[in-house]
């Protein structure tokens, strides 16, 4: 995680030369921020959802069909993390889920839906078709960036925070024009 963008990089430089210098408070605090970063538990958080929600509901056939249609050179790899996510599934110990769980979420609840256009893992097209069963939601895909939006512009945080302070409002969303898009 520290090294992840120069934003970051520069960072944990300050957080050395403090404690080389004997202020320890920067460090204890990084170090307590790293021990909860995402990207540390990611793994654990990430099988939790995909066994206990969605594999239980992956139809196999659909799977190798998919994986058929692959060109031949691309269909081991992705052969591969299939049958492992699978493998894990299966000693990970969870119940079958409630029918439910396959279902989209359907809410009046103001929401804000946030994407960034280039994420791979939860990319923008979800956020939409989230966006179309949350009567009362707010939906922002964020020009330029992947995954993990909030790490990499303060766009969107100045949008959750807006959100967040008066949620029945759409947030003012003119920060997003003047980021730009690597395709423009």
């Amino acid at each position: 995680g520290a090294l992840r963008t120069p934003r970051s990089l520069d960072y944990f430089l300050d957080v050395l030369h403090a404690a080389q210098v004997g202020n320890t408070g920067l460090l204890a605090e990084a170090l307590t921020g790293w021990y909860r970063d995402p990207l540390l538990l990611n793994e654990g958080y990430y099988y939790a959802v995909e066994c206990g929600e969605e594999v239980p509901f992956d139809d196999p056939d659909a799977i190798r069909a998919t994986l058929d249609d692959l060109p031949p050179e691309l269909r081991p790899g992705f052969e591969n993390d299939i049958l492992t996510e699978l493998a894990i599934c299966a000693v990970w110990g969870l119940a079958d889920p409630d029918p439910v769980e396959d279902q989209p979420v359907r809410s009046d609840v103001p929401a804000l839906v946030i994407a960034g256009e280039f994420d791979p893992i939860t990319p923008p097209y979800w956020g939409q078709m989230a966006a179309e069963t949350l009567t009362t939601s707010y939906l922002f895909t964020f020009p330029g960036l992947g995954h993990g939006v909030t790490d990499y512009d303060l766009c969107p945080l100045d949008i959750i925070a807006a959100f967040l302070a008066e949620p029945d409002e759409p947030p003012p969303a003119g920060c997003v024009d003047g980021m730009g898009s690597l395709l423009r």
